[in-house]
């Protein structure tokens, strides 16, 4: 049995269809288990599961051999938090693994990820990346870049598809890897059903770098349309993101990234793989329905 946590986001439920068309017993856990109708029609068991509580992880692990996580709260606020949920409950779900027999922990971190990251989202998984490392559990850690299927095709192409403003947090000059979910789920898919990866770290890539610039340039140029752009200064984020923090720290984290990522760089770790899926911007679905 596969237990996948996080089931009802876009990474988790891309790999629970895919383990499920390959035959494989999958569980899938989610706070609201109703939500997963459609995996459950496919042959899945639904589970709820809470990383902010506890008690709820031993019924979930009876009889898994598997673990896949890609459940997290950067946009959370008050109890919803990253140390709640990405830091601490990631780490209580390490320790229940280990005492219900789990053969393989395959955890979702995030590239660039490292302890003195200064957005505590990326410290907070480079914390559990450490923590599961030196739990005694056979585990993969895949870090992938930017999802493609949020940052170019949800927050650029389709309000672009519906003649809608494109919003950008700072000019959108700076370029940054894009994934696309696909492509890290058929990965995780390998890991999870062979011994190719076990504990390694795995840097999960697209095959090329964008700007939010030059990914608005792309869909107009494929819809022959012009694109409605209004972008927050980027001197403005940081301050905007100071009052919006006492009010929803989830925005506010999401404010502050175009600053703090720009700041930090991407970096690898020296004992991980890097694996370069081949899914373009071409492939938006949103293209395909109008070309």
């Amino acid at each position: 049995m596969i237990l996948i946590v996080g089931g009802s986001g876009r990474l988790g439920r891309a790999v629970a269809n895919r383990l499920l068309e390959a035959g494989n017993k999958v569980r899938v856990s989610s706070r609201k288990p109703a939500s997963l109708h459609d995996l459950t029609s496919l042959g899945a068991e639904a589970v709820r599961l809470d990383l902010r509580k506890p008690e709820e992880f031993v019924p979930a692990l009876e009889g898994v051999s598997r673990v896949f996580t890609a459940a997290h709260a950067l946009t959370g606020r008050r109890s919803d938090s990253i140390d709640a949920v990405d830091l601490v409950g990631h780490q209580k779900l390490i320790d229940a693994a280990r005492r219900a027999g789990v053969e393989h922990f395959v955890y979702t971190s995030a590239q660039g990820a490292r302890l003195d990251h200064p957005v505590h989202f990326w410290s907070a998984k480079a914390a559990v990346e450490a923590y599961l490392e030196k739990s005694g559990l056979r585990f993969t850690v895949l870090r992938p870049s930017a999802f493609m299927d949020l940052y170019a095709f949800e927050l650029i192409g389709r309000p672009i598809s519906q003649g809608k403003t494109v919003h950008l947090l700072g000019s959108g000059s700076r370029t940054r890897n894009l994934v696309a979910v696909s492509d890290i789920a058929e990965l995780a898919v390998r890991v999870l059903t062979s011994e190719e990866f076990v504990d390694t770290h795995l840097e999960v890539r697209g095959p090329a770098d964008f700007s939010d610039r030059e990914i608005i340039d792309f869909y107009s140029s494929k819809m022959s349309r012009t694109a409605r752009v209004r972008s927050v200064p980027q001197w403005a984020l940081k301050p905007i993101a100071a009052l919006m923090a006492p009010i929803h720290s989830g925005i506010a984290n999401l404010l502050r990234l175009p600053t703090e990522l720009a700041e930090a760089g991407d970096a690898t770790i020296q004992h991980s793989k890097t694996i370069t899926g081949g899914t373009t911007l071409s492939a938006d679905p949103i293209l395909r329905e109008r070309i």
